[in-house]
């Protein structure tokens, strides 16, 4: 009965204090959401066995709450801004340029922008046909969704009609550097970017 009482007394203890410590850790630790929440799992786990094999009689780790995730806070470049790096752009490179271009007109993510194939374009529709497998998107919706349409400012359009005699003898209208099979890959563009 005193051992009991004894293991009580140390589980109800160990029990304040492990809910205080994980309390503190996420009010003093400034880890990204996923690194914390993880490690707080890692411990709930860990206390849990606790409470199987007796040592604790309650979970602390049960009332941890993963801490909110700040909403995102966008930051796009202002008008001057945005014309400075296009500026920039054009002057390293028609190619180049055109892909600045193309992602600040569109809106399309770049990673899609580098895969545009000129077979993908219709430019006397003004129109950009992105197949439903190649969409970010379930691989059913891969399979059986519509292709995504794109509609292209005249600007745009001209953009790509300029590039046609650099790049319109491959497959794609950004191609790699290396070899005109694949794309230009996004480790090329964030270099260029440093």
């Amino acid at each position: 009965a005193l051992l009991e009482q004894q293991r009580e007394r140390v589980g109800d203890r160990a029990h304040a204090l492990r809910r205080r410590r994980i309390e503190r850790e996420r009010a003093d630790v400034h880890l990204q959401p996923g690194q914390h929440a993880a490690g707080v799992a890692d411990r709930g786990a860990a206390l849990a066995a606790a409470v199987r094999w007796e040592w604790i009689r309650t979970n602390p780790a049960d009332v941890a709450k993963k801490p909110r995730q700040r909403a995102p806070q966008p930051d796009p470049p202002s008008a001057v801004e945005a014309a400075r790096v296009l500026e920039a752009a054009w002057a390293q490179d028609e190619a180049w340029g055109a892909l600045v271009w193309l992602v600040m007109v569109t809106g399309m993510r770049r990673a899609e922008v580098l895969a545009l194939r000129w077979s993908d374009l219709d430019l006397e529709k003004a129109l950009w046909t992105i197949p439903a497998a190649d969409m970010k998107r379930t691989k059913t919706a891969k399979i059986n969704g519509r292709p995504h349409l794109v509609p292209l400012p005249i600007q745009a359009v001209e953009v790509l009609v300029d590039l046609k005699p650099l790049t319109g003898h491959g497959q794609y209208v950004f191609p790699s550097l290396l070899t005109g099979e694949r794309p230009m890959s996004d480790n090329t563009v964030n270099t260029a970017l440093r």
